[in-house]
């Protein structure tokens, strides 16, 4: 299970474009620090969205939060019980945000016996939801007004939906194989 958060704005500008030289470039909305936005925590397998959370306007992830809305849910999911009933760990990926690796949510994963993959400090590259997730997802709302959060959490649960499930699985493949060359360069860059 892979899962990590993310700012989602209501309107995202198109990317860049390629203009002739003798062209003036089309005039673009800049983004600013202070446009509508959510704070979207998912976690995801293969299989479809196990959580997705918006985080309440105004309040921050912390150790409580990333606990009550993410860990419970999880610890209460159907691929939880099956790993218990059958004597395996129920993993979950995620990066090394302070919130995820606090002394409280470290207590309540050994409490729960949940089992956190290790993930290499500065490796965002290593995650399945930031390399590709999040911006498979990004890609298909930007130009899009959205009016409320609503409406753009119906449209990101639509995009996830649309990938197909052998997709998913190459995405966790790519995941298992990425990990193997961090350790191989014993966490050195690589191309």
């Amino acid at each position: 299970m892979k899962g990590d958060e993310r700012w989602f704005c209501y309107f995202t500008p198109n990317g860049c474009q390629w203009v002739k030289e003798d062209e003036e470039p089309p005039s673009a909305e800049r983004p600013g620090f202070y446009r509508l936005k959510i704070m979207l925590c998912i976690f995801w397998n293969p299989h479809g969205i196990a959580i997705i959370y918006v985080l309440p306007k105004g309040t921050s992830m912390n150790s409580s939060i990333f606990i009550s809305n993410i860990l419970e849910p999880l610890n209460e999911y159907p691929a939880n019980f099956q790993a218990k009933k059958s004597r395996r760990r129920f993993w979950l990926h995620f990066d090394n945000a302070p919130c995820h690796r606090s002394k409280m949510v470290k207590s309540y994963m050994a409490l729960k016996k949940l089992s956190r993959a290790p993930h290499p400090p500065f490796s965002p590259d290593l995650a399945p939801t930031d390399f590709y997730l999040f911006g498979k997802v990004k890609s298909k709302t930007q130009g899009i007004h959205f009016k409320d959060e609503e409406e753009l959490l119906l449209t990101i649960q639509s995009e996830f939906e649309k990938i197909p499930q052998d997709e998913l699985f190459r995405v966790f493949d790519g995941w298992i194989n990425r990990c193997k060359l961090c350790i191989q360069h014993k966490g050195d860059y690589f191309e």
